[in-house]
C-alpha cells in the first residue's frame, strides 16, 4: 500500500528487501510499516498520513514512533 503512495515500483521494492534498511522496515507489522514509509520517504505530515489511511493524526505518530523504535532495535 505505501509503495503504491510513495511511487515505488516493485523492483525499488525488491531492492529496499536487500538492504538492512530495507529489511527492518518488511518486519515492521503493516501499520507501523506503512507510515514510516509515508512518513520518510512520502514525506508527509502526521496529518496527510491520518488523512490518506482514514485515522487519527495521534495513531499516526503513535504508529511512527513505535516503528521507528522498532527499526533502531533491529539495525543494533
Amino acid at each position: 500500500f505505501a509503495a503504491s503512495l510513495t511511487g515505488r515500483t516493485a523492483e525499488q521494492e525488491r531492492e529496499r528487501d536487500r538492504d538492512p534498511i530495507g529489511q527492518a522496515m518488511a518486519k515492521l507489522p503493516d501499520a507501523q510499516r506503512e507510515v514510516v514509509a509515508l512518513k520518510l520517504q512520502g514525506e508527509l505530515t502526521f496529518a496527510q498520513i491520518a488523512e490518506v489511511l482514514g485515522i487519527g493524526a495521534n495513531t499516526a505518530a503513535s504508529r511512527y514512533r513505535y516503528g521507528i523504535a522498532k527499526l533502531r532495535e533491529q539495525l543494533k
